[in-house]
């Protein structure tokens, strides 16, 4: 799955989905394109075991320079494992991550290249 979204932004303020608390607004306006991408990949249910994989993909962009430290990247890889899945008791186990880059370009500097750089990775296992 593809999507690509443009909107106009009165009060840039970005806050990528896995960092709970918002990043400070910048009081700047902006045109934003959002694309997610994800892709998955399912093996059999009628066997032992069954695999699901999937990685999912997110950038916004702001076309306003003085936004662009509002910019972020991440990618988050899943895979699930289930044991007999149709049995009447089945057991599974899940682990997914994802990791986050901000551009951390010089705002101020109109000449200046876009620059992702780390800032932050979660995982969970269940």
């Amino acid at each position: 799955m593809l999507s690509l979204l443009s909107q106009w932004d009165s009060n840039v303020q970005a806050n990528p989905e896995d960092v709970p608390n918002p990043v400070p607004q910048s009081m700047q306006q902006s045109m934003k394109t959002v694309i997610n991408a994800t892709g998955i990949a399912v093996s059999s249910p009628t066997r032992t075991f069954q695999f699901i994989t999937s990685a999912r993909f997110f950038a916004n962009y702001n076309f306003n320079r003085l936004t662009r430290d509002f910019d972020f990247m991440s990618a988050t890889p899943a895979v699930i494992g289930m044991y007999r899945p149709y049995a009447r008791l089945s057991y599974g186990l899940r682990g997914e991550g994802t990791y986050t880059m901000k551009n951390t370009a010089d705002v101020g500097n109109p000449n200046a290249v876009t620059i992702y750089r780390s800032f932050s990775a979660t995982g969970d296992i269940g």
